[in-house]
């Protein structure tokens, strides 16, 4: 505790600092950025984004938007929201089994967990912890997981674990994770095994085991590791098995077993590999098999088995040797079946994961759980952001693992707004057929520019604005003419590409840059101006020779920046300064050698980025600052590297002091910085922060508190974070300390 004199000193000491700040040097001040966890993520490109109040506005080419969980999450039973507190794994999941001690090894292509390196195999404690201590190494993918007497067994593609040679096939220490004695050698991947009593028996693609011919099916001694005399002789690979004391189920993508016809699916005697009478010709792969009592439950791609149409999922009753009525029917929809890849029974409830849309016709996408009875659908929809690899259940959670990077989100075709506060994603929920490439908030609405068709369902050409609160279309429709939607599967030549790529505002005035010929029945070359009530273009019409990928307002003045050579009527070089009033030209005139997409005014300096390498003749790779008034190049030189014919600068922000600059690069000054970095404004030199997206950055805005970035990206450095990523910005100045001690009473 303080003592009331200590107090006032500390009071007077923080009051006359306060009063001295604003004549302390710049070099005393810095921001530190904190990557704000909670942030909700993308499954597409964030190519826009717009603030207002606490609410940050999105837009670009998702379909989904949902909290940043890795490829690992439990749930709650009958809760539809991740716990959160369970670490990020980054890569694939393929399988998970309990410890028995209320935790889990999982296995899969994962290279992290919250940002430690991990290496395809980890185990997750009961406390919700990584355990650090149980590192076995293991070199590639695994891809089936079993526990039994203190050993995890492992089954996959690798050929190297713990620095020791074992292929497809190893056995660790549940404890220490070391490697046991013996390590059975197999000759290709192990991708699916069963244990009973002492016998494990393995399944997958290899045509050896320990140097003797085995061919994709074998049997070893859980104990010595020795090959047992178990030898069917299977045609094709294995991918499921399950068993008990009297048979072993056989699962894979097969059409002879034991010299006798059975496709996909077959069942065996566990003590001499004599092939059974079952036979269910399902009329594709099986990809899953799970025993609960009497019941088999059977997945995979197929549409048929048994003689009865069931799509990708089936029940078989193991005394009758039939199947069961229970029929849920996965799909992608009404007319395809696609591939369930897990399933975990729980009491009356069977969790089934996989590639598919919908069960019995109702949306549920990758993750449902069915009825145990009638095998209809229950209203858990948790909306997994891709596909689900692994299930497991452990008293009243259950947990999921997979090629997802979200799970617990929610839809969002291309714009949505998130709390800055929670991180979490709002009602507002306007839709596009097509990606958005610009934002602009003006009042109550917000003005929206892209290359979609539609929004909302409803007719709207490249320009649309909406209710900012809930996101109800407007009238507003300026129609662009000639937008339409190009798809993915589009090739060859076709209509030009129209869109609207910027968006400004002054007055009563939005301004549009993009490549369009026509807006509302007027010739408007790539730029124009339109009432921001009725939408109607105005006289105002520069006409540029090529499209404009950036509008910048500054008084009377209209900045542009694109990939023209011509606009009002006069030579400009990719960037140009007109008169808001009457659209022409001022004589402020860079020449700049390459296109000009992103722009920030601010003082008496304009920061320009986009593909060029030179700037009123003096080199500047993609980042320049321009005299607003003269256009002369100033001295500030970023010198930013980029590998490729790809490099860029394509967006910019400012706050206080500091430049950040997104795009498509690799270094700045000579120091390492992909795709982002921050800069001093005095000197354009990098500040030691970091991130390092793995991809492009398309967006930046700042905040009074944070700086937000959007882009094709999926990592930023080693945290998972896509499309979009938040870090606050905190002001350190030689006086924070006072605050502290201050405030710790």
């Amino acid at each position: 505790m303080i003592v009331p004199h200590l107090r006032s000193l500390i009071i007077t000491v923080y009051a006359l600092v306060c009063l001295a700040s604003s004549q302390l040097p710049q070099s005393v001040e810095f921001p530190v950025l904190v990557a704000q966890d909670t942030l909700w993520i993308t499954n597409g490109s964030v190519e826009a984004t717009a603030q207002a109040g606490n609410t940050l506005y999105i837009g670009g080419t998702f379909s989904y938007v949902g909290p940043p969980t890795g490829s690992f999450a439990v749930f709650p039973k009958n809760t539809i929201a991740p716990d959160p507190s369970f670490p990020r794994v980054e890569g694939v999941i393929f399988d998970i089994v309990s410890d028995g001690a209320g935790g889990w090894y999982i296995g899969g292509t994962f290279t992290a967990i919250d940002g430690v390196p991990y290496g395809h195999l980890a185990h997750i404690r009961a406390d919700k912890t990584l355990d650090l201590q149980w590192r076995p190494t293991v070199d590639s993918f695994v891809t089936a997981l079993a526990v039994n007497n203190n050993i995890v067994f492992i089954g996959g593609s690798f050929t190297n674990v713990n620095g020791r040679p074992s292929n497809g096939f190893a056995a660790v220490n549940t404890t220490t994770g070391e490697i046991v004695p013996w390590i059975p050698s197999v000759d290709g991947q192990v991708l699916a095994f069963t244990v009973h009593d002492t016998t494990i028996y393995l399944g997958g693609q290899f045509s050896h085991v320990n140097n003797q011919e085995r061919i994709n099916l074998t049997a070893i001694d859980a104990v010595t590791g020795a090959i047992t005399p178990w030898k069917p002789d299977i045609k094709g690979p294995v991918t499921a098995l399950s068993g008990d004391e009297n048979t072993i189920y056989v699962g894979g993508y097969f059409s002879e077993l034991g010299a006798q016809t059975r496709h996909y699916f077959a069942a065996l005697d566990p003590r001499t590999a004599m092939v059974l009478p079952l036979d269910l010709n399902p009329n594709n792969e099986v990809r899953v098999l799970v025993r609960d009592g009497k019941t088999l439950y059977i997945a995979g791609s197929f549409s048929e088995i048994g003689g009865q149409p069931r799509d990708g999922l089936a029940a078989l009753d193991t005394s009758t040797g039939a199947i069961t009525a229970w029929n849920p029917r996965a799909s992608v929809n009404e007319f395809i079946n696609t591939p369930v890849h897990a399933i975990a029974v729980s009491g009356q409830t069977v969790y089934v994961g996989g590639e598919f849309t919908s069960i019995g016709g109702q949306p549920h996408r990758y993750l449902a759980a069915l009825d145990v009875t009638t095998g209809v659908a229950t209203s858990w929809n948790v909306n997994p952001e891709r596909w689900v690899e692994a299930l497991a259940v452990q008293g009243d959670t259950v947990i999921v693992g997979g090629q997802f990077t979200s799970i617990g989100g929610q839809d969002r075709s291309n714009l949505a707004a998130l709390d800055m506060v929670t991180g979490r994603l709002t009602s507002w929920n306007p839709n596009t057929n097509a990606v958005v490439y610009a934002l602009l908030i003006k009042g109550a609405h917000m003005y929206i520019g892209g290359s979609f068709t539609q929004v909302n369902q409803q007719p709207r050409s490249c320009m649309a604005a909406t209710d900012l609160a809930i996101g109800a279309l407007t009238s507003w429709d300026p129609q662009v003419s000639g937008c339409w939607v190009l798809r993915p599967s589009t090739r060859g030549p076709g209509p030009p590409i129209i869109n609207v790529r910027t968006l400004a505002t002054r007055g009563a005035t939005i301004y549009a840059g993009g490549s369009f010929s026509q807006i509302g029945g007027q010739a408007r070359s790539n730029i124009a101006a339109l009432d921001a009530t009725t939408g109607a273009p105005t006289d105002w019409a520069p006409q540029a020779n090529g499209p404009v990928y950036i509008l910048a307002v500054s008084d009377e003045t209209i900045y542009a920046g694109g990939s023209f050579s011509q606009i009002g009527g006069q030579a400009r070089s990719n960037i140009a300064a007109l008169d808001a009033v009457t659209g022409a030209p001022t004589a402020w005139a860079p020449q700049v050698d390459s296109a000009v997409s992103t722009m920030v005014l601010k003082g008496r300096a304009a920061y320009v980025g986009g593909y060029f390498t030179i700037v009123g003749g003096q080199e500047r790779h993609y980042l320049a600052a321009l005299d607003v008034q003269s256009g002369a190049v100033t001295a500030w030189h970023p010198d930013i590297s980029g590998s490729d014919q790809w490099a860029h600068v394509g967006a910019l922000a400012v706050q206080r002091d500091t430049v950040y600059a997104g795009g498509r690069f690799t270094s700045i000054a000579g120091q390492p910085r992909a795709n982002l970095a921050e800069l001093d404004i005095a000197t354009g030199n990098p500040t030691p922060w970091a991130p390092n997206p793995n991809n492009t950055v398309n967006e930046l805005v700042c905040s009074k508190t944070a700086v937000y970035i959007g882009g094709d990206f999926t990592t930023l450095g080693d945290r998972l974070q896509s499309g979009i990523a938040g870090y606050s910005l905190v002001t350190n100045r030689v006086f924070l300390p006072f605050i502290a001690y201050g405030q710790g009473t």
